[in-house]
């Protein structure tokens, strides 16, 4: 198992009350193809950060954590992205601060297929292009549930009406 270098950590809020903590890490297509296979969400083993977020030996807990382009998450930041071509790990776990010895390590374990054991030896061009991430197609199509949920809609009322006028009589 292959681990990434840690680039940056930084702290986001989406409810503005609890902080998670997020790092930042330089992708290669192994990883891509890996974070595609499991759905964007990952297991984190992280080491080297002297925090609590470090994996502890003899331990089997990895903290969950979403993947995103830096381009998107934690705002709207294309032309970060474009420079940089950085992926950020978002934890699901509480904030407890920067790291005060060195930015660490992180391996990867997902919850679908599993990250190769090795990495091709590949040189990461600067320029990475975007990856755009394809909508997961639904078994039901969007036109049909607002068909569904109108006509719900429509008998709903309908049968108030009916009652209420069963009953004021």
């Amino acid at each position: 198992m292959s681990a990434y270098k840690i680039k940056r950590w930084t702290a986001v809020t989406s409810d503005n009350i609890m902080k998670r903590p997020m790092f930042y890490i330089e992708p290669d297509e192994t990883f891509l193809s890996f974070v595609r296979a499991n759905k964007f969400a990952v297991l984190c083993e992280i080491s080297g950060t002297g925090m609590d977020y470090d994996h502890k030996p003899g331990s089997s807990v990895l903290i969950p954590g979403i993947v995103n382009r830096s381009a998107v998450v934690p705002n709207s930041r294309p032309n970060y992205y474009a420079k940089s071509g950085y992926y950020v790990v978002t934890l699901l776990a509480p904030w407890i601060g920067y790291p005060s010895k060195n930015m660490g390590q992180v391996k990867f374990f997902g919850l679908e297929e599993g990250m190769p054991a090795q990495i091709p030896a590949k040189e990461i061009p600067k320029q990475m292009k975007p990856v755009q991430n394809k909508k997961q197609e639904s078994s039901i199509s969007n036109r049909t549930m607002i068909i569904i949920g109108v006509s719900v809609g429509i008998m709903l009322f309908l049968l108030a009406t009916l009652l209420y006028t069963r009953y004021q009589r």
